[in-house]
């Protein structure tokens, strides 16, 4: 067999595993964990603690010629003066170029460590020494810069066969032995607790199997408390009279004297606020008690919990990203869009931005780049740069259309009606081919710069309006389940230890945004139309007609390919649950269509027309308790509310569904993409659906400033074209009728 062929085959098995890490991305570590060598000499991370990056195995593989990652680690006091390492365990694909390619690890701003490239056999374990006085106690930034080169093909379509990847399991911090005995201390420093493989913070909440709805409200509220006050990332919650198991803590809740009988089995690291810290001997897990004389000593206890302010030492950067408010900008380089003297063919970086809750696109605003940097002279005359918002083509640079190699606060402008309230993802995408890369010479190929983005570069949002709109999952995750009052209403129809457990996990997830609760009311009976909104957890066949009736249109059901041609074949008069149910007519439609495609009315792009909920999927939608008004002649008439408050549904195809996938949903970093009306989510594809309401109501804001009317009514006339059509020939007649008088009139004279 010649030599190139052995390299096709290579080549050929390469992609074959690229391709099973795209579509079944969670078997990342089980692969990895088959590629670990069983003999040999242990690695430091045996013998002392591994504290792991707060990252699921996907986010940890970094494909095409650039790409990068960033956490936020964090320490106490103790780990970070003994801390002396970090170890790697890199994985690549066997078409990379070892020559050509690298990994850089950045620890708090600080260059540590430049390392090749070069295992696609196995994972190469790498320490890395980290300096005196570069780790600090609390949140540690971690930055990861993966480049990679092609072996043997020099086009942009070769860029996706490459890959690198981070084995979670042996990826972190090796801290000393010692100091991981005594990383926690206090509530504080409950963030230092090691997180579980998957990258998430597990937390066992002790509770029976029969609780009462009193007990999983103390356990809830004493759950959300301690998130917010430690900035505890990524919180997934499993309940059971039993001990937990693995990484992670315990927390249990006592009255009386059960709470003390329980610490005196246990070595007692630390008491604040009626919290004990203390370590089981046997297995030194974490546990952390709340215990109080009664029940009204918890409500107490817990009280004065919530009410701590976080603490310094919590994470500072926005769980959903950099949040921007009106009028705001910020630089690339907090971005993690910036790139210096990039050398391949096609560049890729994002950044995700949280706009606030209430936040209002008016299709004639528009957010602006301003892009220092340059690209290279000999550049393709086809190269571009494209950019992406939310996954929708926003705008695009030609590179090679004029002379012009320096970029100088070169403006692209991205229409806001691309963004959304809470999450948004912006995308830098760089097609930069050179006839040298015809000759696919990669020994001898150019190594000049061919395109800088420099981090002066600025992101700049216009003033835009703030008006609350309903339904919106950015909205209902922050206040729009929480009443006037502070209360929230946890509904569990099936009050299985399963759904207690996926509903104290969302309330966890949303803490540092929902904010202290003055009450948690948990119900075991599905909500009637006139209960309070709150948050419900139940199977599709749980939940009551006026919850599911919205969400119709929004979700088909699918158990796979077959199932989905047979729903795409079925009549749609066939009594199909769930299926698409369109706002006005189809000519109607049609005609709206035509109209955007052609420039005259730019509406919000609302999304896919429906979700696919797969047989173990999840979903997660947003609930206004405000029917909405019918629509007259095709004419959406704008609905106006007091109350920003709605449901968020949490919702499986069976009882058992939501459980799993929320917790894989979270472990791979994917609730911070909650955004729209609902999500659907795939836990075996890692694939999250998003869908923007089909029609809006809009909440009276608390405030109401004179700049604000041009974009509010912007806004609400694209949204809705026949009325501005309406409006429009209304005034049109106006003005006729107004000269018709004024000309009769001095004719009269």
């Amino acid at each position: 067999m010649t030599q190139s062929s052995l390299l096709f085959l290579r080549s050929a098995a390469a992609g074959a595993l690229a391709l099973a890490l795209t579509l079944a991305p969670l078997s990342v570590a089980a692969e990895v964990a088959a590629a670990r060598p069983v003999a040999g000499p242990p690695t430091r991370a045996n013998a002392d603690a591994l504290k792991r990056l707060p990252a699921g195995p996907k986010e940890l593989v970094f494909r095409g010629e650039n790409a990068s990652g960033r956490w936020s680690v964090f320490m106490s006091p103790g780990e970070a003066a003994r801390t002396q390492t970090f170890q790697l365990a890199i994985l690549n694909a066997v078409v990379a170029l070892p020559e050509r390619s690298s990994l850089k690890l950045v620890v708090n701003g600080r260059l540590l460590s430049t390392v090749p490239v070069r295992s696609a056999e196995k994972p190469d374990i790498v320490a890395v020494r980290i300096p005196p006085g570069v780790l600090t106690p609390g949140p540690n930034d971690v930055q990861i810069h993966v480049a990679l080169a092609h072996r043997v093909d020099c086009s942009i379509k070769a860029t996706y066969e490459l890959w690198a990847l981070l084995d979670p399991a042996q990826t972190g911090f090796v801290i000393d032995a010692a100091a991981a005995a005594y990383a926690v201390r206090s509530l504080d420093d409950l963030a230092a607790e090691p997180a579980a493989e998957d990258g998430a913070t597990h937390i066992h909440v002790r509770l029976a199997a029969d609780a009462d709805p009193e007990a999983i409200s103390h356990a809830g509220r004493f759950v959300d408390a301690l998130v917010r006050r430690a900035g505890l990332l990524r919180p997934i919650v499993d309940v059971g009279p039993q001990e937990g198991q693995g990484a992670g803590m315990d927390l249990v809740v006592a009255a009386g004297a059960a709470g003390d009988a329980l610490v005196k089995d246990l070595r007692v690291v630390g008491r604040e606020n009626g919290v004990t810290l203390a370590r089981d001997p046997a297995t030194n897990r974490l546990i952390a008690v709340l215990s109080g004389a009664d029940d009204a000593d918890l409500e107490t206890q817990i009280s004065s919990l919530e009410d701590s302010a976080p603490t310094t030492h919590a994470p500072s950067e926005d769980a959903d990203g950099v949040a921007i408010g009106s009028g705001g900008s910020i630089a690339f380089s907090d971005l993690g869009l910036a790139t210096d003297n990039f050398v391949g063919r096609r560049f890729l970086a994002t950044a995700s931005v949280t706009l606030p809750s209430d936040f209002f696109s008016a299709d004639s605003d528009r957010a602006r780049l301003l892009i220092d940097g340059g690209r290279s002279a000999d550049l393709d005359p086809n190269s571009e740069l494209v950019f992406r918002v939310n996954g929708a083509i926003a705008s695009s640079l030609r590179l090679a259309a004029s002379d012009l190699t320096e970029f100088d606060r070169k403006m692209v402008e991205l229409p806001l009606r691309f963004f959304h309230p809470g999450h948004n993802e912006i995308a830098i995408e760089g097609m930069l081919p050179s006839p040298a890369d015809r000759q696919c010479d990669t020994a001898a190929v150019n190594r000049d710069s061919r395109l800088t983005i420099a981090g002066t570069s600025t992101l700049e949002f216009p003033r835009f309006a703030h008006l609350r709109t309903l339904p919106q999952l950015a909205s209902t995750l922050s206040d729009g389940v929480k009443g006037s009052d502070g209360q929230v209403n946890l509904y569990l129809p099936d009050a299985a230890p399963n759904a207690v457990a996926a509903g104290l996990t969302v309330l966890a997830n949303m803490a540092p945004q929902l904010g202290a609760m003055k009450a948690l009311v948990v119900h075991f009976e599905p909500p009637e139309r006139d209960d309070a909104p709150g948050v419900v957890v139940a199977a599709l066949d749980q939940l009551p007609e006026f919850i599911t009736a919205p969400l119709r249109g929004r979700l088909s059901l699918s158990d796979g390919e077959a199932t989905k041609a047979a729903d795409a074949a079925r009549p749609s008069d066939s009594g199909q649950p769930f299926r698409l149910a369109l706002d006005g007519s189809a000519a109607l439609n049609a005609v709206r269509t035509q109209l955007r495609n052609h420039g005259f009315f730019y509406g919000s792009d609302k999304g896919p027309s429906t979700l696919t909920l797969a047989r173990n999927g999840v979903l997660i939608g947003a609930v206004s308790p405000i029917p909405p008004t019918p629509i007259l002649g095709g004419i959406d008439i704008p609905q106006v509310v007091a109350s920003p408050q709605q449901w968020l549904v949490v919702a499986a195809r069976d009882a058992d569904g939501y459980n799993a996938a929320i917790d894989r949903m979270i472990a791979n970093g994917r609730w911070s993409d909650l955004a729209g009306q609902a999500v659907a989510y795939d836990p075996d594809s890692d694939m999250l659906q998003s869908a923007q309401p089909a029609r809006v109501a809009y909440v009276l804001p608390n405030r109401f400033a004179l700049s604000d009317v041009r974009p509010i009514l912007g806004g609400v006339f694209s949204d809705n074209i026949v009325l501005s059509l309406g409006v429009l020939l209304l005034l049109m007649s106006a003005l006729g009728l107004s000269t018709h008088v004024l000309i009769r009139r001095m004719g009269g004279r």
